[in-house]
């Protein structure tokens, strides 16, 4: 969404967060990242007055910018109450890279079972002064790179309790590929797997033709 959230998108967004839901649709972008605070606010105290101890995101995004990314993390470091409240995250289609990341900030992490989800160390382009760190101590140009991937990985990590390894998880991010909802919840890296599918079939009353 480059040229701006319509109105529409905008009406339905505003009434998903007056009943304390934040959608985390689409690119990683600017306009995103414009609304990530008003979103996390608006929603988690419309949340409180209607008696729930939750916020609910939903996510279908490919990732994008992580300074959206941080807006939401800061926004969920302001107003998420410091007690008895929580943040559940639920991935209807997609949740890649930076929303990967978001969705691993989540109290309670859940995926839809047809939906996908990507983990990955991203696409990073140097700032000037790395370029001329690079040029002038390379052991010193990638440090900011470096420590931001470590902080990625360590809580990977630690949200996987332990069932995916430092190994497996860098052979995961290297590759680049996306992973089913069982994928990721083996590797401990959602909590819920849910369904759609109709347990049983079932004759209609009307007829074909």
């Amino acid at each position: 969404m480059t040229e701006g959230y319509s109105q529409e998108y905008l009406a339905i967004m505003s009434e998903s967060n007056k009943n304390g839901k934040i959608l985390v649709f689409g690119s990683f972008d600017d306009e995103q990242g414009n609304y990530a605070t008003q979103q996390v606010k608006i929603s988690i105290e419309s949340a409180q007055k209607l008696g729930k101890n939750y916020a609910l995101f939903i996510f279908d995004s490919t990732g994008g910018k992580i300074s959206s990314l941080q807006r939401f993390l800061g926004a969920i470091q302001i107003y998420k109450p410091e007690k008895d409240f929580y943040l559940v995250g639920y991935v209807s289609a997609q949740a890649y890279s930076a929303a990967f990341d978001l969705l691993q900030q989540m109290d309670w992490r859940v995926a839809h079972r047809a939906s996908s989800l990507l983990v990955h160390y991203g696409t990073s382009g140097l700032t000037n002064f790395d370029q001329g760190m690079l040029w002038e101590k390379s052991s010193n140009a990638l440090a900011f790179e470096k420590s931001k991937i470590s902080m990625f990985m360590e809580m990977y990590l630690k949200r996987s309790g332990g069932k995916i390894t430092k190994k497996q998880l860098h052979t995961l991010c290297l590759s680049n590929a996306a992973m089913t909802a069982q994928q990721a919840f083996e590797y401990g890296l959602v909590d819920e797997v849910v369904d759609t599918l109709p347990t049983s079939s079932f004759r209609p009353d009307y007829k074909l033709f």
